[in-house]
């Protein structure tokens, strides 16, 4: 029987940086194998403005990642999150 090996990858989409990483489980401990680090298109004031050109920055980033790791990858986990802020604003508003 051959010993599979488990992969654990990351990518994390912002919105200056869509970064990715590639690990591999061995016993209780990850090691590292690699990484991808591209510029980040397809956001827009912190929201996704063009999820394909956002596709292809996490495309990219994870295949960086698979040429440094030297190893294919199948499935990653995607974090895309922000900070919920909420706040009062008064003001003027003045119409011409």
């Amino acid at each position: 029987m051959a010993n599979s090996v488990s992969l654990g990858v990351g990518v994390d989409a912002g919105s200056a940086h869509t970064r990715s990483i590639v690990l591999r489980l061995e016993g209780s401990r990850l090691r590292y194998l690699g990484h991808g680090d591209v510029e980040s298109l397809g956001w827009s004031k912190g929201r996704i403005a063009d999820p394909q050109a956002l596709s292809v920055c996490v495309q990219a980033s994870v295949r960086h990642a698979e040429e440094e790791a030297k190893t294919p990858v199948d499935s990653v986990t995607a974090g895309i999150g922000w900070s919920v802020q909420s706040f009062d604003n008064r003001g003027t508003y003045e119409f011409a």
